[in-house]
């Protein structure tokens, strides 16, 4: 998938999400913009066609954990949550994609949107990937020792591990262009 492709899905699937009003926005846009300074964890589900399913805060620091009855469970596509600082998916964010075999999961934090795309394979087998994504991280920051936070190994780690298994990532500023890894400033 191209950037301008990419580009053109992503601008296309935030301006047609619509939904009811809610704490956080009415769609997709209004939410991503909405969460992204809040001081907690924010979390929202859309469907395929746009509809917002749940949103949900625990307004704490600590994660957001959304629970849905089966119903919905089965109609989640899109997950959109914030994270309080500038850093990529965690390892919880990971299982709930694949767990809710989401095809977008969005991360927004106060200077970046963090994109992961299910592979059209479907999200890999098993939990390995997920555990393979801890053992990169402690060992970038090995590698590097006193210049890599967990912030920036995690995002490292993670675009290794999205190249291997064919998951699409990407990272972008507030404005819609794409970040090369190597200018990415993670706190």
């Amino acid at each position: 998938m191209t950037e301008e492709t990419l580009s053109t899905y992503i601008e296309s699937a935030i301006n047609n999400i619509q939904h009811n009003t809610s704490e956080s926005g009415n769609n997709l846009q209004e939410v991503m913009t909405n969460i992204r300074h809040r001081p907690y964890e924010v979390g929202a589900m859309f469907d395929c066609c746009g509809q917002k399913i749940c949103e949900k805060t625990n307004h704490s620091y600590e994660a957001v954990v959304v629970a849905m009855p089966d119903e919905w469970r089965d109609l989640a596509n899109l997950m959109v949550h914030n994270h309080v600082i500038d850093r990529t998916f965690s390892t919880g964010d990971l299982i709930a994609s694949k767990n809710f075999d989401l095809g977008i999961s969005i991360v927004v934090t106060p200077s970046y949107n963090f994109y992961l795309f299910r592979p059209t394979k479907g999200w890999p087998e098993g939990n390995e990937w997920i555990e393979e994504y801890s053992i990169l991280i402690k060992k970038i920051q090995q590698s590097r020792r006193h210049n890599c936070n967990w912030a920036t190994a995690s995002h490292l780690a993670l675009d290794e591990l999205a190249n291997h298994y064919g998951i699409i990532y990407r990272v972008t500023d507030l404005h819609g262009n794409s970040i090369p890894k190597e200018e990415l400033k993670v706190s």
